[in-house]
């Protein structure tokens, strides 16, 4: 099975965290996803501190986070790289054969002006096929959410 090496953009907010849990239990169960990389401007230290500790809606999570090395942080045992980047051009995502960026920040979304692109083109100039925004966006193909409309996903649009 290949597996789609994914990059969470904004990994320690709620959202990312959520998202980094659910793309780690999902590889446990033999998804096809596999987390390479995060990205989180408040560093690794604010990872570290915040991971392992309660969600108000999803309780606490079953995993265990170390620090690896300065640049890397160990969940159940898979290392994963932390990047703490303001300037996503930065991140080097052909390197990583990241294929999908999450971008749960909130930065990378909607153009502040009309007719502009979204500003999530760049991930996908870095070399990323997709960007899945974590939160409503105007200038989405497509709006899914799990369990009302998650069917109509259709990775070849």
């Amino acid at each position: 099975m290949t597996l789609s090496r994914i990059l969470v953009n904004g990994a320690g907010g709620r959202i990312g965290r959520a998202v980094t849990h659910e793309i780690v239990e999902s590889g446990k169960r033999g998804s096809g996803l596999a987390l390479v990389a995060v990205n989180e401007v408040r560093g690794i230290d604010y990872l570290l501190e915040n991971y392992p500790g309660r969600d108000p809606v999803h309780g606490k999570y079953d995993w265990r986070i170390e620090k690896y090395n300065d640049n890397a942080i160990c969940i159940n045992g898979k290392v994963v790289r932390v990047y703490a980047e303001k300037d996503i051009t930065k991140l080097p995502l052909k390197n990583l054969g990241v294929e999908i960026v999450t971008e749960c920040s909130g930065f990378f979304g909607d153009p502040k002006e009309k007719g502009k692109d979204s500003l999530s083109r760049p991930f996908l100039n870095m070399g990323a096929q997709r960007v899945m925004q974590c939160y409503p966006a105007k200038t989405a193909d497509i709006s899914l959410i799990m369990g009302a409309n998650h069917e109509l996903y259709d990775p070849s649009k």
